[in-house]
């Protein structure tokens, strides 16, 4: 009976031991689920308590309006014209995925007409996207910082010890680094407390550093933050799948000897499961970093910021990420390709620089923005640091070796294998706009704190891989001080962004005088100033102030057709029509191929009752550019008031066919339509324009005005229509 009971208890033991026992981890899981949550809601809420103040802020003349307002394919939204994005750049640029971000935005955004104004689109609307892709970049950092975290390498600084030999078992099985594997330290949970702590402290940092400022406030930024955030994902993807592979029993990243691969310890079989989660999160990586592709150009530096990643941190091989990388790279070359035949390098308004020139400029930029990381202050939008000014300053005379002097001191440092990595992921981060190759934006200056937006990732791995090796509490109570100045000094930048008034006056007194970018939006503001107010005697004051700045901008920089064309425009407003004439003929001998040179000039002279003058520069305008809506719209006007109605009526229809995506070349071209047509008494033709009108503006005043002249009218053309 005891043999048989024995036999029994024998039995059911193998049976317990056959049942699936439910891992401790899975419960330890669920367990710190919703902490991991809590902490991970700290950064986003933080960035939205900071940047809020954006909702209320207005579209800037700083390039908004090309991108949004002023976009032919927004106004309105039209399935061809965003079709048009994906078939070719727009504005030198190819960045399709985020012209349909903005084209989603623009349905939202839209205000109904009133009676005095157009639909237009609400600005709030554009800047509430930024502020959800920043809360959604944020949660990525979060996360990415948390998986890091896990590796024991990145919390302690391990280095693999160099004389450790492969034939002691205890010692290769004592210390995962040894085996290739990811040294993932048991979690108990004050570990997991500290590794959330620390990576929320990471967010934070970067969530409200005043550099991320400009990239948030400024709608023009939409395109850095879409790409940010696609980045991001794909390096949270790339991560999981780095370590997936190395939980599946890939090769070590470094040899744990000097000894023969013989001597070294056999290899487990890759297992299933781990290969094929590998093997998705490797495909969804690469569709996000083609996401980021689309969205803007210098996503391009995403490989090189994995790649640093995976060697520096994930502690794979570098063979292993090389080929891991490889397809990104053709993906990113391919775009390098799209984008230099929208812009050539040989049209960019930048100053030449001699080849090996380009590593110190490069050098100068990483140097300038690890200053701004620890003093940010002040920032603008124009820190006017083009190639040379970077060349003949002393910072950038001494960059290459200041970089060198801190290379040394990381060197002598402990945990240096952190330091090198944040290092070499900041100068990655920044290597499409650091110099090396030029770029549009160098013709006003080289470095700009939205090209730091993505290498702000090195600083937060940084603070949190210290704070995770166990930092005292005070050093955690100064962090939390530091990081609430800054969320301080980025509420106070933010506020700067509200109109292009107040940014670029701090831009021309606190960070360069000499901005012509910056005079010529002060003039700007001024003039919209002005027209707003009726005192005649504070508007003249404000025109001329414009004037000021105006003048200032394009002795500055010549080639800057914007600010010739401002100044002509307020000498007109200002009663100096003679003065304001010489300036525009000024400007076109220097640029007679200029559209908007000629347009310009033929509304000078449109308004000095000189319509003969006028159609010439009008045509001139319509032939060096063809779909010149308003200059066929302001053609036609001008024909009909030297009595040529018929050409006016073609040049109008042209505005019309031209301008089909512009609700205001439609509402104008139609309304001049039906009074062309009800000065020669086409009743029909006239009340078919005027209603293609009144659906775009029902309660336009002058809709009203001429809808009560055709019905006083007498007499029609039977059956005109027009043709």
């Amino acid at each position: 009976m005891a043999r048989k009971r024995s036999q029994r208890n024998t039995a059911a033991s193998g049976r317990a031991a056959q049942q699936p026992v439910r891992p401790a981890s899975a419960q330890s899981a669920r367990a710190s689920l919703w902490p991991t949550i809590a902490w991970g809601a700290v950064a986003p809420l933080l960035a939205i308590v900071v940047f809020a103040q954006v909702a209320s802020f207005e579209l800037l003349q700083y390039d908004d309006r090309t991108n949004v307002t002023d976009n032919p394919h927004l106004n309105p939204v039209t399935l061809s014209g965003v079709a048009q994005f994906w078939r070719a750049p727009y504005a030198g640029l190819y960045a399709p995925l985020t012209y349909t971000f903005f084209a989603l935005e623009a349905v939202v955004a839209e205000r109904p007409a009133t009676a005095t104004e157009l639909a237009m689109l609400r600005p709030s609307v554009f800047h509430l996207g930024n502020l959800l892709l920043h809360f959604g970049c944020v949660v990525l950092v979060f996360a990415l910082v948390r998986q890091l975290l896990t590796n024991s390498s990145f919390k302690t600084g391990i280095e693999p010890a160099s004389g450790a030999t492969a034939s002691s078992s205890s010692s290769a099985l004592s210390n995962p680094a040894l085996l290739g594997k990811p040294a993932v330290a048991p979690q108990t949970g004050f570990e997991t407390a500290k590794r959330n702590a620390a990576a929320c402290v990471a967010a934070c940092l970067f969530a409200i550093h005043p550099l991320q400022v400009e990239s948030v406030a400024w709608v023009t930024e939409t395109k850095g933050l879409l790409a940010a955030f696609w980045s991001l994902a794909a390096l949270v993807l790339y991560v999981c799948y780095a370590q997936a592979r190395l939980e599946a029993g890939a090769p070590p990243s470094a040899p744990a000897s000097r000894t023969s691969k013989a001597q070294s310890p056999r290899r487990t079989p890759p297992e299933l499961p781990s290969a094929s989660a590998a093997t998705w999160y490797y495909l969804a990586a690469i569709a996000a970093f083609a996401l980021a592709l689309l969205s803007k150009p210098t996503a391009v530096a995403v490989p090189l910021v994995a790649f640093v990643v995976d060697i520096g941190l994930v502690r794979r091989s570098w063979r292993q990420s090389l080929v891991a990388i490889a397809p990104w790279f053709a993906l990113a070359l391919a775009l390098v390709y799209v984008t230099q035949r929208a812009q050539p390098a040989d049209a960019l308004a930048i100053d030449r620089i001699e080849l090996w020139q380009r590593p110190l400029v490069a050098a100068d930029a990483v140097v300038f923005y690890l200053r701004k990381v620890v003093w940010p202050w002040p920032l603008g939008p124009d820190y006017g640091r083009t190639p040379v000014v970077a060349l003949g300053s002393l910072l950038g005379k001494t960059a290459g070796l200041l970089l060198a002097a801190l290379a040394i001191a990381i060197y002598w440092l402990p945990g240096r294998r952190l330091l090198w990595t944040a290092l070499a992921l900041f100068a990655a981060a920044l290597a499409p706009v650091s110099g090396v190759l030029p770029f549009g934006f160098q013709g006003m200056s080289t470095v700009a704190d939205r090209f730091v937006y993505l290498a702000m990732l090195a600083p937060a791995l940084l603070l949190a891989g210290a704070l995770a090796r166990g930092a005292p509490r005070a050093v955690w109570g100064g962090v939390a001080l530091g990081i609430a100045g800054l969320g301080g000094l980025a509420a106070w930048q933010t506020s700067l962004w509200r109109d292009d008034g107040t940014l670029f006056a701090h831009n021309l007194a606190r960070v360069n005088a000499d901005s012509h970018v910056a005079h010529n939006n002060v003039g700007v503001a001024l003039e919209r100033q002005a027209l707003r107010t009726t005192n005649a005697d504070e508007r003249a004051a404000l025109f001329g102030r414009a004037a000021e700045h105006y003048d200032r901008a394009r002795r500055l920089r010549p080639e800057m057709d914007e600010a010739w064309q401002h100044l002509a425009y307020v000498q007109g407003l200002l009663g100096r029509s003679a003065e304001a004439e010489a300036t525009f003929r000024q400007f076109l001998a220097r640029r007679p191929d200029s559209p908007s040179g000629h347009f310009n000039l033929g509304t000078l002279l449109a308004k000095q009752d000189r319509p003969a003058e006028a159609i010439a520069e009008f045509r001139a305008a319509t032939q060096l550019r063809p779909d010149y809506a308003n200059a066929w719209l302001s053609l036609g006007v001008q024909l009909v008031r030297h009595g040529d109605a018929a050409g006016a009526i073609e040049a109008i229809r042209q505005a019309l066919f031209v301008g089909r995506n512009s609700r205001q070349i439609q509402f104008n071209g139609h309304l001049n339509l039906a009074r062309i047509y009800l000065a020669q008494e086409r009743r029909v033709a006239a009340a078919e324009a005027l209603e293609m009108a009144r659906r775009l503006a029902p309660q336009s005043p002058e809709v009203a005005e001429i809808t009560r002249q055709l019905n006083a009218s007498q007499g029609a053309e039977p059956g005109a229509a027009p043709r």
